[in-house]
């Protein structure tokens, strides 16, 4: 009897030892979520509150244009709250035409312009340089990298041989897997071509595979804090770019995440930056998923 009722009793502390386990476990998920949840909450807060009514916005960048900064929150509200009055104003107050306004500004507008539901003609038809890419102003004999990357994002539906022109000159400036600027590879220039090609690449091997190359030499980049060149900015931006490419790894999302949260304002923002934080918010928002 004694060894029936010890050997009940171990029965019963395991059962209440794997409970425990699974409570605690559960208890910091659902804390590590909520947590996520109210970050994001508070940062979409401090965006929204950046809003003029004249579509500019209240603090200027430390990493960007005006303009990129209105293109990047007005990606992350029409993402994250929906298409309302304030991407609208963010739209309208872009330039939509003129010479000194490079491809990439245009090339933003159109993209949201067509995801707010309006069909426009393509201001950047006359900055295309045949079999290559874009150029950033309409005078200019050369294609530019970041530029390509936001025309060529601006396709829906590229054709074959402007597909393989592209791709062969955007690949011609790769250097260990990365893009180049200025002769070295660059973490922003590799993620924003990346973010570009990803639509892409669900259509197409060929540029799937390209994607993918780009892909793991950016995640070789990561840091064991979980940034990348240990700046939010470009963290959150290389985040996005691999993202489609992480499910076998969940420990690159997890890890943006800490760091990220980590970094996150008291205010809600991410350096008090709407750039930045309009990243920030995109990013995490793809942690769950």
């Amino acid at each position: 009897m004694k060894q029936e009722g010890a050997y009940a009793l171990h029965t019963l502390c395991r059962r209440i030892f794997v409970y425990l386990a699974l409570l605690l476990i559960f208890s910091a998920s659902f804390t590590s979520a909520y947590a996520d949840d109210a970050a994001q909450a508070k940062g979409l807060a401090w965006l929204q509150g950046q809003v003029l009514p004249s579509g500019k916005l209240a603090s200027r960048s430390r990493f960007s244009t005006a303009v990129q900064a209105q293109c990047e929150a007005a990606q992350t509200l029409l993402r994250l709250a929906g298409n309302n009055g304030q991407v609208t104003s963010l739209v309208n107050a872009m330039p939509t035409s003129g010479d000194s306004v490079p491809t990439e500004s245009l090339a933003c507008w159109q993209i949201l312009k067509i995801q707010q539901g309006v069909q426009i003609t393509s201001p950047l038809s006359s900055r295309f340089i045949s079999d290559k890419g874009y150029a950033t102003y309409p005078d200019e004999m050369v294609p530019g990298i970041i530029d390509t990357a936001w025309g060529y994002s601006a396709i829906a539906a590229p054709s074959a041989s402007l597909r393989q022109g592209v791709m062969q000159w955007l690949m011609s400036k790769q250097s260990g897997g990365m893009l180049k600027a200025g002769g070295y590879a660059n973490l922003y220039t590799t993620a924003v071509v990346l973010r570009a090609l990803n639509a892409d690449a669900l259509k197409d091997a060929g540029t799937l595979a390209r994607a993918q190359t780009l892909a793991q030499a950016l995640l070789s980049k990561q840091a064991p804090t979980g940034a990348w060149g240990e700046s939010q900015m470009l963290t959150a931006l290389v985040f996005e770019a691999v993202h489609p490419y992480t499910a076998s790894s969940p420990q690159v999302a997890t890890k943006v995440q800490s760091y990220l949260l980590g970094a996150q304002n008291p205010d809600g923002s991410w350096e008090v930056d709407p750039y930045t934080t309009a990243l920030a918010l995109r990013a995490l928002a793809l942690v769950a998923v």
